[in-house]
């Protein structure tokens, strides 16, 4: 009988190793690659809150972009008004005035930012507005990163992102400092028309 039980606990460990290196490997997030400010390529991710909260919030900067889609999306990070100052875009889809409060706290206590600029929408004010599905208390967790490493959602994510690099687009293309951008015009354009059309 203890044979068994050493069998399976020997398996278990095995399995959860293999699965932890998976998400590691694959991060489907873009929070386990080593940071660096300078540089600007686009990184496919599975989830921009995760990404955004855990990786863009802690990067040094002059200035903080918060708000909902229309700044996360709206605003390029080649502006010449952001030229010589290190920019990041924090602005997700939906983002309510709570989680806007939490990112810029969030931000704040990894570095002094000298401006923030916030962007807001009148749906933000409503009491009744629904949180974004993928808007998560624990991503501000200080072991949040860890925790998704043991996460069956994470390992999800992961094999969709492992999945897409052999077929079919999946998730979403940010810069390091959090701009979104689209690989090609023609994907940006059948991504929000397919947006606009679920929201009618």
């Amino acid at each position: 009988m203890l044979r068994y039980i050493k069998h399976f606990v020997i398996s278990a460990l095995v399995l959860a190793l293999s699965m932890m290196c998976f998400i590691w490997k694959m991060d489907p997030y873009g929070i386990y690659r080593e940071i660096k400010p300078e540089q600007l390529d686009l990184v496919q991710i599975m989830n921009q809150r995760v990404f955004k909260t855990l990786r863009v919030a802690n990067l040094q900067s002059d200035v903080i972009l918060v708000g909902t889609s229309r700044v996360n999306a709206g605003i390029v990070r080649n502006q010449s008004v952001f030229e010589g100052k290190r920019v990041i875009n924090l602005a997700t889809s939906g983002q309510t005035i709570h989680e806007t409060r939490q990112l810029i706290e969030f931000a704040i206590r990894n570095n002094k930012p000298k401006t923030i600029i916030i962007g807001l929408d009148f749906f933000v004010f409503n009491a009744l507005v629904k949180v974004p599905s993928d808007y998560v208390q624990e991503n501000f967790e200080p072991y949040r990163k860890l925790n998704l490493l043991f996460s069956i959602s994470s390992f999800v994510d992961s094999w969709k992102l492992f999945r897409s690099k052999h077929g079919a687009i999946k998730g979403e293309f940010v810069s390091e400092n959090g701009f979104y951008e689209a690989p090609s015009s023609n994907i940006a354009h059948g991504l929000y028309r397919d947006q606009f059309i679920k929201g009618q």
